[in-house]
């Protein structure tokens, strides 16, 4: 595997984050190049190492900032903590690592006189602030520079272990997204965050306090209520919504046991819509109209989806080593970054693989080259013509005809929901397998019995049954 920018290979098998100070900062640093150890070895999973290089860039960004920025209004207390860790790190010291007092028979405690040894600055610090309150009175307090705030964060987190809990919600999403979002589709990204910088503006205070866990209650429910005051939303929406934010919290809660008992708001649910389905007879009509209809890349997209459930966004980031269409078993594997883990999955391929392999990297190309709205109207149009039903059918109702296929047929419902990508007991593939090779997947046991369910769910649309279906024009 090829590590990534910036991502050594050092002392054995460990890996190092390595990148160069710039140069007109370079008077001002210790070394010509900041190296900061990811705490893994060769053989990390990417997941595992996108992880580490997200945090220790963050702390190479930060200590640039430190180094240019004078202004103690330009920093906040989330980021005097990662600047203490990193002060910590350097110094091959970890929190709370003096939270148990040191005593010397003569001396008494000496844990204080420790720590001041071992966090560089420190000494200077405490001598200003004595000089100051020589000066103003023993009750005053000198306002500190950027570095000297980090610097003293630094040592009451060497002294106090609970000193390094997150001071803020926001400090608290950052850290949930780097560990549970991590290779989530950017647009899920987008609405998550859009999602969380909705209810954290309807709170009063961001700061971790007592009152918190009231705050966070009143935030919630402000949010349902501005979310249905419009009667535009519904309640199943808004509920969706909440899962990310709630998620977060409880997340946060176990990590740093802030004991918060956390409650979703009271939502009102709306009456669900009938879900849009292809009946048998389009889904006939929509897979053999493909095979001449005018626009082939766009033809071989809806394929695609009424077999695989897939997605237009799937199929663009699909690679020559996710297409596999030469074996007994054609199939395609969906990786790499996706909605959910659940999405990424093998898809096997048994309607019209013929025109599937000539026209996909076609198909792909274009789904790169246009909007959302355009493949949208696009595969609209198609199914407009292809069914003779003017604006009845969207996109996606090929993963609702999916599911409705699914359970007119019976198929195994594990397997149906790993090529559908539905999260189910038991249902998706390990990433072992995702990565185990073309030409080893398509003799896997695994493999055969998902073309088995496929062709169970599409056995009215495979060529010996398409003969006895009466189609209408």
């Amino acid at each position: 595997m090829k590590l990534p920018k910036n991502v050594y290979r050092k002392k054995g098998d460990t890996l190092f984050f390595q990148k160069d100070y710039p140069t007109k900062l370079r008077h001002l640093t210790p070394t010509k190049t900041y190296s900061y150890s990811l705490g893994l070895k060769v053989g990390a999973t990417e997941r595992e190492i996108s992880i580490a290089r997200t945090k220790a860039l963050e702390a190479f960004e930060s200590e640039l900032k430190y180094i240019i920025e004078s202004d103690p209004d330009a920093f906040n207390v989330d980021e005097h903590q990662q600047m203490a860790r990193e002060i910590l790190r350097k110094s091959g010291l970890k929190v709370g690592q003096l939270s148990e007092k040191v005593i010397d028979n003569r001396e008494g405690d000496i844990t204080s006189i420790i720590a001041e040894h071992l966090i560089p600055g420190i000494d200077d610090i405490q001598t200003a602030d004595n000089a100051f309150r020589y000066e103003h009175g023993e009750h005053a307090q000198r306002p500190y520079n950027p570095l000297e705030q980090a610097t003293y964060t630094a040592y009451k987190m060497l002294l106090e272990a609970d000193s390094d809990k997150p001071k803020t919600l926001g400090s608290l999403y950052r850290e949930y997204k780097e560990t549970n979002l991590q290779g989530t589709d950017e647009k899920e990204i987008k609405r998550i965050d859009s999602r969380w910088n909705r209810f954290i503006s309807l709170l009063p205070n961001t700061l971790i306090n007592a009152k918190t866990i009231d705050d966070i209650h009143n935030a919630l429910d402000k949010y349902v209520f501005e979310r249905t005051a419009n009667g535009l939303v519904k309640g199943q929406t808004i509920d969706r919504e909440l899962t990310s934010i709630v998620s977060c919290l409880k997340w946060s809660n176990k990590k740093y046991r802030f004991k918060w008992l956390i409650e979703r708001p009271a939502i009102k649910f709306d009456k669900v819509n009938e879900k849009q389905v292809l009946t048998r007879e389009h889904q006939a009509l929509v897979a053999n109209g493909c095979l001449s209809y005018k626009r082939p890349e766009i033809a071989c997209i809806a394929l695609l989806q009424l077999q695989g459930a897939m997605m237009p966004s799937e199929i663009k980031r699909l690679n020559k080593e996710c297409i596999i269409l030469e074996s007994d078993s054609p199939l395609l594997i969906v990786k790499g970054i996706t909605k959910t883990n659940s999405r990424r999955r093998i898809i096997p391929i048994v309607l019209h693989r013929k025109f599937i392999q000539q026209h996909i990297y076609d198909s792909i190309k274009w789904l790169n080259s246009c909007t959302d709205t355009g493949h949208s109207h696009a595969l609209k149009k198609l199914l407009s013509s292809l069914t003779n039903c003017k604006d009845k059918y969207t996109s996606h109702c090929f993963r609702h005809s999916f599911k409705a296929n699914r359970e007119a047929s019976g198929a195994d419902i594990v397997h149906s929901a790993t090529i559908a990508g539905w999260s189910a007991k038991g249902a998706g593939v390990s990433e072992h397998l995702l990565n185990y090779g073309g030409q080893g997947l398509t003799h896997s046991e695994v493999v055969s019995a998902l073309h088995a369910t496929s062709r169970k769910i599409h056995q009215h649309l495979l060529p010996s049954e398409l003969n006895i279906i009466k189609l209408r024009a």
